[in-house]
């Protein structure tokens, strides 16, 4: 078998990738959260799940991804829940950040005077445009019926991930 020697040096010589080749993985933020939250409106609140960056240049990404754990309760009438990933500085609350990902009625519609639990995986890839902190936060709301919506029930833990791709 051949060995290949890239510019006559060996794989281990090599230190960098050539001019303009993106994509290298400059840093990774994990955040989870067992602590429960139960929503009975429609008013968005905070799963209390959220991961604070910085990316170290204007022009590279973030990848952000994780799941929530949680329970939607219909009381025998149809409730469903809407989802949200923000973006938001850190004097900004969670709720009032700027929408990257939308999710709306997941987990289907409980018809059922028992629980339905479920968990929700999420995945976006964000263009911040900035090198200041950024906090990026899940939210939640009952966006269909009169039951309500709690997430983390019984402990169960939700994670986020944050990976700063170089552009």
């Amino acid at each position: 078998m051949a060995i290949i020697k890239p510019n006559n040096n060996t794989i281990s010589a090599i230190t960098a990738l050539p001019a303009g080749v993106g994509g290298k993985v400059l840093q990774v933020v994990h955040g989870s959260t067992t602590t429960a939250v139960t929503s009975s409106s429609s008013t968005e609140v905070t799963t209390n799940l959220t991961a604070q960056i910085t990316p170290s240049s204007t022009s590279n990404k973030i990848l952000v991804f994780g799941s929530v754990n949680g329970i939607q309760t219909g009381s025998a009438t149809s409730t469903a829940g809407a989802w949200r990933i923000r973006r938001h500085d850190t004097s900004t609350s969670a709720t009032s950040g700027t929408i990257i990902q939308s999710i709306v009625n997941y987990g289907g519609n409980d018809n059922a005077s028992s629980d339905s639990q479920y968990a929700l995986s999420f995945n976006h890839l964000d263009t911040p445009s900035t090198t200041d902190a950024r906090n990026y936060t899940i939210t939640f709301k009952r966006s269909l019926g009169s039951g309500s919506v709690q997430v983390q029930n019984n402990s169960a833990s939700s994670n986020i991930t944050l990976v700063e791709i170089e552009a």
